[in-house]
């Protein structure tokens, strides 16, 4: 399992070190990055990992599909 709490992902998106650029390239803005550290307890208490391999790939897929309003009707059935 991937247990590793929210705010950490978070510290590692704003602290994100471009190789490219040799600098650190923050992926989220400061503001996200107060609001999640305010919240912390609240973030990670709300994921419940064992969830994660509920989803099979046309479960994903749909739920992408859905939170990206993707027009899928010309996928063949």
């Amino acid at each position: 399992m991937h247990e590793r709490l929210v705010v950490d992902v978070m510290d590692d998106l704003f602290n994100y070190y471009n190789p490219a650029t040799r600098s650190i390239t923050p992926m989220i803005s400061q503001a996200v990055h107060d609001v999640i550290v305010k919240h912390a307890d609240r973030f990670n208490s709300a994921i419940i990992y064992d969830r994660d391999y509920l989803y099979n790939y046309f479960g994903f897929k749909a739920s992408v599909d859905n939170s990206t309003g993707a027009d899928n009707s010309n996928y063949s059935k």
